[in-house]
């Protein structure tokens, strides 16, 4: 029972990065990116872990719109600690 239900966790997971980074050329809503920051606050190392392994999952992605769309989140999520993601 609780093996299924970190499975069910784990996908949840994954399908917030999947609609916080999808192909459409729009902002994510910033619901959206509050829910991925408290999700991450209030989680354990491991799910912390794993929500990073599906960040740099999508992250190889072949749309340049999702790669984009996935640095402005971490930008906005991380702000000024991430720098390196800044558009000209």
């Amino acid at each position: 029972m609780q093996q299924s239900r970190r499975a069910v966790e784990s996908y949840c997971r994954s399908r917030l990065i999947d609609a916080a980074t999808d192909e459409e050329d729009k902002v994510t809503p910033v619901y959206k990116l509050e829910e991925i920051c408290n999700l991450l606050r209030s989680s354990h190392e491991s799910a912390v872990k794993e929500v990073s392994g599906f960040i740099l999952k999508r992250l190889e992605h072949k749309s340049p719109v999702v790669k984009q769309k996935l640095l402005d989140d971490l930008k906005c999520l991380f702000g000024d600690q991430v720098k390196w993601c800044s558009r000209a």
